[in-house]
């Protein structure tokens, strides 16, 4: 399964991105797909990055994103249209976009979790 990550260049996002890139799922069927961030590095990372959301959507079998909520809203929609799977970790979301949320889930499988941690979840 081919995974995408929103927000590569975050806290997060980088730390799945990393884990991806190193194989070390790919026994369990998972490869990194690529990441998005809204300004690519200057430094070049050592996987497939665009500053295209949908390209990266169009790679990926599934996307996690640990973005921010404007950001969110955008790939759920991206998710709905595209019947992309994705996964959502991003904080702070009004019950407005979490309504948002559920509406685009009528075409796509989406995940969301408000808190990812270990302990709670």
């Amino acid at each position: 399964m081919k995974v995408g990550i929103l927000g590569c260049t975050g806290r997060v996002g980088s730390l799945l991105a990393t884990e991806l890139y190193s194989g070390a799922w790919a026994d369990q069927g998972l490869e990194l797909a690529g990441g998005y961030c809204r300004t690519i590095p200057d430094g070049k990372l050592p996987y497939f990055v665009t500053d295209n959301a949908e390209k990266l959507f169009k790679k990926s079998d599934v996307v996690i994103d640990f973005t921010l909520p404007e950001a969110t809203m955008h790939h759920a929609a991206l998710a709905d249209r595209l019947g992309t799977t994705l996964i959502v970790g991003t904080t702070g979301l009004t019950e407005k976009q979490e309504d948002e949320l559920l509406h685009a889930s009528e075409n796509a499988v989406i995940v969301y979790a408000a808190n990812m941690s270990i302990g709670v979840n």
